[in-house]
């Protein structure tokens, strides 16, 4: 078969180091595999510490491209908008300006690239479709505005593309502070969403929940693409259940729907009946969003001295880390806000324990039960027994293996089942 050459579309793309950004790269990495050849268009990325950085402009204003991992990449430069200069230089003032500004941007965005700080990509893509023969186009969001450059390049030049949900887009939550505001955003939002997706050739996304929900606002088919784990990452780390310290791990952001704080009463009560030694709650990554940060450190001040944070830590030094130092790790789901977070399957990558704490009824609750690779609890003092349990036993807290049930969730296997769907467009 002819290799097909596919355009691929990721705002987050390495060295960004987001989940976000693992998905549209697991597939330069096993595209070539399956009979696809991949090109990847992103912007440039420099080191990401704080919040703030994400909207200072790339050092490189100019397109790049570069051999990446054997395969294509085009790199598109960044300029901030007079809002991401305004956060800049002045921080958290003027807010009400800057989410005037914010709306401004937003709704401009989907009418002219003017109004649009990530037009470059647009610009690199076409560049690339005007000079050699492209095949398909695959476009993963967010930024939802990508959408809209997959609608216009099919348009233009007739190329099918492809849409990619790494979250939902108007079928998740949207919040503004007027209720009437809320309500029209949302339908123009909506709106844009119905008009460009009807121009898609495929539709896939990270969860069978979202593919559910978009395809009854789109009434068009949505195929499930789990996220998955690199199984590569994971072969020469050997898990451990250190002797001197016990330590709860959690990977990430955090969201207002995850039930932290009852999870932490839980841990309230664990520490008063057992008083542990060398017993930390460990929330790897948070210091990047203060308001996280806050958010854990804040709720009852007499938990601080067992809890700890930290900067975001490159991937494959984060899974050695938590090798050696982690017990078991954590999962905050909740039963009316179904997520599934990318970290999920590096947590099967790890083979140690994971505690699910409230069962999703979903896609969550299913990965466990299917990978064999946790438990889930659903109340404080369930957290309390659990925590008991472990801490004073330290037993059957690692897998020997990846599980067969589990393999079906690494990269490369969710790789392929993506490029079977696209053989048939």
């Amino acid at each position: 078969m002819k290799t097909k050459k596919v355009l691929i579309l990721a705002y987050d793309f390495p060295p960004y180091n987001s989940i976000g950004a693992q998905r549209p790269y697991s597939w330069l990495k096993y595209f070539n595999e399956f009979g696809f050849q991949p090109i990847i268009v992103t912007r440039h990325w420099d080191e990401i510490r704080d919040e703030e950085d994400y909207y200072k402009a790339s050092k490189k204003q100019f397109f790049e491209e570069t051999e990446f991992e054997g395969s294509r990449v085009i790199r598109a430069p960044f300029k901030p908008n007079f809002r991401d200069k305004l956060i800049l230089k002045k921080g958290r003032m003027f807010i009400l300006l800057r989410k005037l500004l914010s709306l401004i941007y937003n709704i401009g965005q989907y009418y002219h690239f003017s109004f649009d700080n990530r037009s470059s990509l647009y610009k690199a893509a076409e560049s690339i479709i005007k000079k050699e023969k492209i095949d398909l186009i695959i476009v993963s969001v967010e930024p939802y505005v990508l959408f809209r450059y997959g609608y216009l390049l099919n348009k233009k030049y007739k190329l099918p593309w492809i849409a990619d949900y790494r979250d939902e887009w108007t079928t998740d939550s949207i919040h503004l502070p007027n209720k009437a505001l809320q309500f029209q955003f949302k339908l123009f939002m909506k709106r844009r969403e119905q008009k460009f997706l009807k121009s898609s050739s495929l539709i896939i996304s990270a969860a069978k929940n979202y593919s559910d929900r978009i395809e009854a606002l789109l009434n068009q088919k949505v195929h499930t693409i789990y996220n998955g784990f690199f199984e590569n990452d994971f072969s020469d780390i050997i898990p451990e259940i250190p002797n001197d310290n016990f330590e709860i791990a959690y990977i990430g952001s955090l969201y207002d729907y995850q039930p932290l704080e009852e999870f932490l009463d839980g841990v309230e009560l664990f520490i008063n009946e057992q008083n542990p030694e060398n017993f930390k709650i460990k929330f790897y990554g948070t210091n990047f969003m203060e308001v996280e940060r806050r958010r854990i450190l804040s709720y009852k001040p007499f938990l601080n001295s067992y809890i700890e944070t930290t900067d975001r830590i490159p991937r494959i030094k984060l899974y050695s880390i938590l090798a050696k130092k982690a017990s078991a790790l954590l999962v905050l789901a909740s039963p009316t806000e179904v997520r599934i977070p990318g970290k999920i399957f590096d947590y099967i990558g790890l083979r140690k324990k994971i505690i699910l704490f409230k069962d999703d009824k979903n896609v969550l609750s299913d990965i466990i039960s299917d990978s064999k690779t946790g438990l889930i609890i659903n109340s404080s003092e369930e957290v309390k027994n659990i925590l008991i349990k472990m801490y004073t036993s330290r037993q059957n807290l690692i897998q020997d293996k990846i599980s067969e049930d589990a393999l079906k969730f690494t990269r490369k296997n969710q790789t392929k089942e993506l490029t079977k769907l696209l053989k048939e467009i």
